[in-house]
């Protein structure tokens, strides 16, 4: 997934860290790394389980959704998602597209 077409991204480097090990290659970056650069695809992992940490701060989540032209996969866990006005505002106007 990592070429000028694709890009994983999360907002923690130990999450980074974490998932680049589990793929054996440097796979994926940091949201602050992130910025300027433009896929055609991605997937956003918010590496959350408890609380809602990054996600509470738009302009972080901005420079996130906003990296890609085309496709965006965001794995939130539901229970921090729903705990922010703006991922459950988010969630239902994907859901009527």
């Amino acid at each position: 997934m990592v070429n000028a077409q694709g890009q994983i991204l999360t907002f923690y480097q130990s999450h980074r860290k974490t998932i680049n090990a589990l793929a054996g290659h440097d796979c994926c970056k940091t949201v602050d790394r992130a910025q300027g650069s433009e896929w055609v695809d991605g997937i956003l992992s918010t590496g959350r389980l408890h609380g809602v940490g990054f996600l509470k701060d738009r302009r972080c989540v901005n420079v996130a959704l906003t990296r890609f032209k085309a496709r965006l996969i965001v794995l939130l866990n539901v229970r921090c998602g729903i705990a922010n006005p703006f991922w459950t505002a988010l969630h239902r106007f994907l859901s009527y597209l």
